[in-house]
């Protein structure tokens, strides 16, 4: 069913149901089957066993839309869409920019459809990643994704590859949320800065107390369920100043193999208003942190099932002579990722959530693609070549300049141009270990 007319016929049959219904049929399909066949019998329900009569006369309205038009596609061969479905979240992160409080805070089912159908449409024959994020996405009904892999798995072009993945601060999933996640291929990446006496001084619940043992047993409830994730955490300070050994035992017993490290970074407001962060990690001294859990997990057999996104990234990359896959590398991120706002609005990631709106966001009634359009050409005002020499490193066919938006930081704490992204060493090292044999273990 790839047609606003066979949408009509599949909601033919069937019934609206409740939200405590839906939940019971996860649960229906969990008994008979696995992850790689959930997305197969999400999309074989009916429309009216899964969207409610006001959620199916909108998607008539917009599929009738799109139809009369002619799709622009994308240019890009690969693109990710983060879909921010909500900014209320139930922590204080101290370094957050991403939550906000009150109404306006969770995105409306048109808005949410309309971008998925133009990503969809937009992408061709590319492929597609859907990122849910928010604030906090366990907040919100689970059912919400469901109907939206039933869209993808219906408005696809057979060439697209599509795929999604959450971020959850992990400290509310409950029963219903495990139920989809253990149903469908959806990777889920939970927030986690390090042992309790790091986290809990940057991860705080929204009534002020520590919320690490909740996002632990989040962990071990994804372990029970056999559900794969991968932890994000957020480098500041302390974990600069705590031994990298100690460190990467901690991951080891928490269960956590696959990890996401991001510095912790000032939001675009204090970087243009010079305003100093204490927490400030610039990405020049992330970078050699990174670099020295390289030599760590390189040196030592037992953390040798730990993967870091980076090193993972940047070695392929090398191995295969081609570029990372990272958004850092990209040289084109605000083109790559888009973020797709509560409104419904269109923006570059949340590192740059604070520059004024009238800059950045591109309203629901831009198209996806006209808005991306437009936001790429703000790449030639933000992207690192304003902050990076174009011809300093030896690396650049590789980093292409970083994350624009840590290379600003930097070069504004530095009071001058880069000739580094702050990545060479780190490329140093890989290039390095792979003219080298491996240790032997013993």
């Amino acid at each position: 069913m790839n047609s606003a007319a066979s949408l009509h016929e599949s909601s033919s049959v069937g019934r609206n149901c409740s939200d405590a219904e839906l939940s019971g049929l996860i649960g229906a399909f969990l008994d008979a089957t696995d992850r790689a066949n959930g997305v197969h019998l999400i999309r074989s329900r009916s429309a009216d066993s899964l969207f409610k009569p006001s959620e199916l006369r909108i998607l008539r309205e917009e599929t009738d839309r799109l139809a009369g038009e002619s799709p622009t596609p994308l240019r890009q061969p690969h693109a990710t869409v983060v879909l921010k479905a909500t900014r209320l979240c139930n922590l204080r992160c101290s370094y957050c920019n991403s939550w906000a409080a009150g109404p306006g805070n969770v995105i409306g089912f048109r808005g949410l459809l309309r971008r998925t159908l133009e990503a969809i449409r937009g992408a061709a024959s590319h492929s597609l990643d859907f990122v849910w994020h928010g604030g906090e996405m366990t907040l919100l009904n689970p059912a919400l994704v469901e109907k939206m892999i039933w869209v993808q798995e219906h408005y696809r072009p057979a060439s697209l590859r599509v795929s999604n993945s959450i971020q959850t601060n992990g400290v509310a999933i409950g029963d219903r949320w495990l139920d989809l996640l253990s149903a469908i291929p959806i990777s889920v990446g939970v927030s986690i800065d390090g042992p309790p006496h790091i986290h809990d001084l940057y991860r705080r619940a929204a009534d002020g107390s520590a919320s690490y043992d909740r996002v632990l047993a989040g962990l071990r409830a994804l372990q029970s369920r056999n559900i794969p994730f991968g932890a994000l955490i957020v480098v500041g300070r302390m974990t600069l100043e705590m031994e990298i050994s100690s460190y990467l035992d901690w991951l080891l017993e928490s269960g956590i193999h696959n990890v996401d490290f991001l510095n912790v970074a000032p939001c675009d407001d204090d970087i243009r208003a010079g305003v100093p962060d204490e927490e400030f990690v610039p990405v020049d001294e992330f970078v050699l942190w990174l670099a020295e859990v390289h030599d760590h997990l390189r040196r030592e057999p037992r953390w040798r099932d730990i993967r870091v996104r980076f090193i993972e990234d940047i070695t392929a990359a090398m191995e295969e002579q081609r570029s990372p896959a990272s958004c850092y590398f990209s040289g084109k991120c605000f083109a790559n990722v888009m973020t797709v706002n509560p409104s419904g609005s269109v923006s570059p990631c949340d590192k740059y959530v604070t520059t004024p709106a009238s800059e950045m966001d591109q309203p629901l009634a831009t198209g996806l693609v006209e808005a991306v359009t437009r936001l790429s050409t703000l790449q030639r005002g933000y992207g690192s070549d304003n902050w990076v020499e174009p011809d300093a490193c030896r690396w650049r066919h590789l980093c292409r300049g970083g994350c624009p938006h840590d290379s600003q930081a930097l070069s504004a704490r530095l009071g001058a141009k880069l000739t580094c992204c702050g990545f060479s060493p780190l490329f140093d090292r890989i290039a390095a270990q792979l003219r080298e044999p491996a240790p032997q273990a013993g």
